[in-house]
């Protein structure tokens, strides 16, 4: 869950977020920034619902319109990635940090170093909001006023818990290096205990 690499001899650990305010539906959605002209969803945000539930958290404060709650579009820009940046609070003040994730049906998975911060911190439960951005272009202009950028994003509020069952491990670190480089999974050597 960090940008700090693991030790050789530390195994580095994934960590999820359990039951997010956004994939799991909890208590508020995900808040993607999805110019597609998409109207907020309207469904229940039950993970078979056809879209997330609006909330005071996920709502833009500046062209609503542009936002859209559909779970295939917000799935969409989380399958089309593999870096996020994750955001906590240390010390009262906020950290974010770029990491690889991956998504495993409404669950997102986060990689990092057992050693980290946010690793540590995710034992008894760490609120975090990540976000995952998919730059479309520049817009150049011929005032500097007016260049801006094309980009769809989500934003996930929720709690980061380290995932301890050996197998979901397994399931989590899979599936982040097939986000990043599709089929290197199966091609690769499996992690062993020590890693």
């Amino acid at each position: 869950m960090t940008a700090e690499p693991a030790a050789p001899t530390e195994p580095p650990e994934s960590a999820r977020p359990a039951e997010p305010d956004a994939l799991l539906a909890a208590t508020a959605p995900p808040s993607p920034g999805a110019p597609d002209g998409s109207p907020p969803g309207e469904a229940s945000g039950s993970p078979g619902s056809a879209a997330y539930l609006p909330t005071d958290h996920s709502l833009p404060t500046r062209s609503r319109e542009r936002a859209t709650y559909d779970r295939a579009t917000v799935h969409a820009i989380l399958d089309g990635e593999y870096v996020c940046h994750l955001g906590f609070v240390r010390d009262g003040r906020p950290v974010v940090l770029p990491t690889l994730y991956a998504r495993v049906g409404e669950r997102l998975y986060v990689h990092g170093s057992t050693g980290s911060r946010p690793m540590r911190g995710a034992g008894a439960g760490l609120p975090v909001c990540l976000t995952v951005t998919h730059l479309d272009g520049l817009v150049l202009a011929r005032s500097a006023f007016h260049h801006s950028i094309n980009y769809r994003s989500v934003m996930v509020h929720g709690t980061a818990y380290q995932v301890e069952d050996p197998e979901e491990r397994a399931v989590a670190l899979d599936a982040i290096v097939e986000q990043a480089v599709p089929g290197r999974a199966e091609d690769s050597r499996r992690a062993n205990a020590k890693e």
